[in-house]
């Protein structure tokens, strides 16, 4: 399918792109490198590069603008990636929108806020979504775009539910302290609605995990935010055919156990790439002690190391306790804010939503 044309102006045009061999990726990956490294002077920063941009493009749920100068080179661009959003129960259609970007040289000249109403049409009135989700790193770049865009929307807007620091310490350097517990370890890929086992480890015994429904379920009935297991989640996490990112199930002896998704996410400082970092994405814990989630933590953190990657990172979304981050010395770096944006009378469903947290930062 061929990239669908929404609209012109200034000469400019805008796209939507549904399949990623309509348009060539690596300038998409130009556009964001050179943009973000304008926003990100001498700081870390997420490598959106084609590799990385592919792997958020990966699926079948999923679309994105794209705003192209007289050139037809991409200007602008945003991600968004299906998702089923639980708030307290309720089930929601929505994206998650990631990868905001306008060149560094064409600011100023309302192409972000095009991109955002570009998101919008789309999202909201081709394919009846109920809510955007969204992370916004705090102090940056794009944030005050999306919030005056959603100001001037009747009846729409923007609530953010939850800040967080990012949590990280370096692995790459010193190997981190030995795991003390018995683990067992459990792969799971799915491409339906059940789930493939492929066991690492059953150091602790044999690990009961539930079925992909009975899970999805238990996050819809626990936690204030979750999302559900499909759409572009399983595509992320679930996939045999990536390691990019992946889903364990972690048991202890006593029959605790945990399920912990990551993912492999690059890194650079202006031009120079460095290692990746091990990211630590939805976790959920059945009757862990606090020692058990730390030997989990330690245990990922070797994972990390012999994948090569930097460091392990993540974020507090209330299930790994301040106390096990606090004694792995992982370092609170910058802040970011967990958000919902669309109409009204579903974003205000999120205020007040209490952790632990089921949801991702991609």
């Amino acid at each position: 399918m061929p990239l669908t044309p929404l609209g012109e102006r200034q000469n400019l045009r805008r796209y939507l792109l549904t399949e990623v061999e309509d348009f060539d990726i690596a300038t998409l990956a130009t556009l964001t490198t050179d943009a973000w490294a304008h926003d990100y002077v001498d700081q870390l920063r997420i490598n959106l590069d084609t590799h990385h941009l592919q792997h958020m493009l990966s699926g079948d749920d999923w679309f994105a603008i794209v705003v192209c100068d007289e050139r037809d080179t991409p200007v602008g661009f945003e991600i968004a990636m299906g998702r089923t959003v639980y708030c307290r129960g309720d089930v929601f259609t929505g994206y998650y929108v990631s990868a905001f970007t306008v060149a560094s040289t064409h600011r100023r000249r309302g192409i972000g806020q095009w991109v955002l109403e570009g998101i919008n049409e789309v999202a909201f009135e081709s394919r009846g979504a109920d809510l955007l989700f969204s992370a916004f790193h705090r102090g940056m770049a794009g944030s005050p775009t999306v919030q005056s865009t959603f100001d001037k929307m009747a009846d729409f807007g923007v609530t953010r539910f939850h800040r967080s620091a990012n949590y990280g310490v370096r692995v790459d350097r010193d190997p981190p302290p030995d795991v003390t517990m018995p683990l067992s370890v459990t792969r799971v890929t799915s491409t339906g609605d059940g789930w493939q086992h492929h066991v690492e480890s059953e150091a602790a015994g044999p690990i009961d995990i539930p079925s992909l429904s009975a899970f999805d379920a238990h996050i819809r009935d626990h936690y204030d935010v979750g999302f559900a297991l499909d759409k572009s989640f399983q595509g992320h996490y679930l996939s045999a055919e990536q390691d990019d990112g992946v889903m364990l199930w972690v048991g202890f002896d006593n029959g605790a156990k945990a399920c912990v998704s990551y993912a492999i996410t690059p890194l650079i400082v202006n031009d120079r790439v460095l290692k990746p970092s091990g990211m630590i994405q939805a976790v959920s814990q059945q009757g862990c002690s606090n020692d058990q989630l730390e030997q989990m933590m330690l245990a990922l953190a070797h994972r990390f190391r012999e994948l090569g990657c930097l460091a392990i990172s993540l974020y507090d979304l209330g299930v790994i306790p301040m106390s096990v981050i606090d004694n792995l010395r992982l370092n609170a770096d910058d802040e970011f804010d967990y958000a919902v944006r669309g109409p009204r009378a579903v974003i205000e469903q999120f205020e007040g939503v209490q952790s632990p947290f089921y949801v991702d930062l991609t």
